[in-house]
């Protein structure tokens, strides 16, 4: 993974402070635990979904749950009872059929989905389903990290790139009904961004959908950014990440490129219900789905 000279990076500093006039019209709902907003920012437009990780005893915990095996039949049975804020496809798809597998190494919920760790993409995503850390995510950058995991006590570290490693690790997952995910890792706190400077142009246009876990004041939100104009991944995904750190103050831990491709599924809610975003497609068609949601 590339990371921009400190020189550059300076240089977008200074620019952002001097030239770049953010606007945003917000709507805050849970008492602020879910914040949706309008940006304007650096010629670009995109809108922000904000879920804080505080727990808040009057509306209830902002919790993320994944489902990459029969998603809309998994999602219409679980959803009972609860308080959807957020949903949108998450990782992308081998093919647009609706049983398609996602890409790279999956596990839904203990059950493995896709063994295959895919050598493009860097990014991994492991959702907890339960104890205290319930519906938080964490994020790991398969280029520069390993994979650590603890049970009673004992830690246990895995590359996921050695064969047998990701074979135990899959154990480890079928073990504690873990969910995990892997995607293009745009950003990291630690090692800066995932491209090289000279790429920021690189591809093809398209309207894009990324997904950041930030820390701000000891408090972790994840930050869900549809960015609704059609631009470059790598341009886009700098705007989205200087916004999030020199704008809202985030420390950005790990930025991710969503699938907004052949499906892009998304809706959004009030904490009343009340539908207030939608994507192209309905749920569906969903192969797999990120959810944000309260019990």
């Amino acid at each position: 993974m590339y990371r921009f000279p400190s020189n550059l990076i300076a240089t977008l500093l200074l620019l952002t402070t001097l030239y770049i006039v953010p606007q945003a019209k917000a709507q805050t709902f849970l008492g602020g635990s879910y914040i949706r907003s309008e940006v304007k920012f650096d010629g670009s437009n995109f809108t922000t979904y904000h879920f804080s990780r505080k727990s808040n005893k009057k509306n209830g915990k902002v919790k993320a749950k994944y489902f990459a095996k029969d998603a809309n039949e998994q999602f219409a049975r679980w959803k009972n009872n609860k308080r959807i804020l957020y949903y949108c496809s998450g990782a992308f798809s081998i093919s647009w059929d609706s049983d398609s597998p996602p890409l790279g190494i999956c596990v839904d919920n203990g059950v493995i989905v896709n063994r295959d760790l895919d050598a493009t993409m860097d990014g991994l995503i492991i959702v907890y389903n339960g104890g205290a850390q319930a519906g938080g995510i964490a994020v790991i950058n398969l280029d520069k990290e390993k994979v650590t995991t603890k049970n009673n006590g004992v830690s246990t570290t895995y590359d996921l790139r050695n064969y047998s490693d990701r074979a135990r690790f899959l154990n480890w997952a079928v073990n504690n009904d873990a969910t995990v995910f892997q995607t293009q890792l745009m950003y990291t706190k630690t090692y800066g961004y995932g491209f090289p400077s000279n790429k920021i142009t690189y591809g093809n246009k398209a309207t894009r959908r990324f997904l950041g876990i930030c820390i701000r004041k000891g408090v972790v939100y994840h930050v869900v950014v549809d960015y609704n104009e059609s631009d470059y991944l790598n341009q886009s995904a700098d705007k989205v990440t200087r916004y999030l750190t020199n704008t809202m103050g985030y420390d950005v831990i790990g930025l991710f490129n969503l699938d907004t491709g052949g499906k892009d599924i998304m809706k959004a809610y009030n904490d009343s219900g009340g539908e207030i975003d939608s994507g192209d497609y309905n749920v569906n068609i969903a192969t797999n789905l990120l959810v944000y949601y309260v019990d």
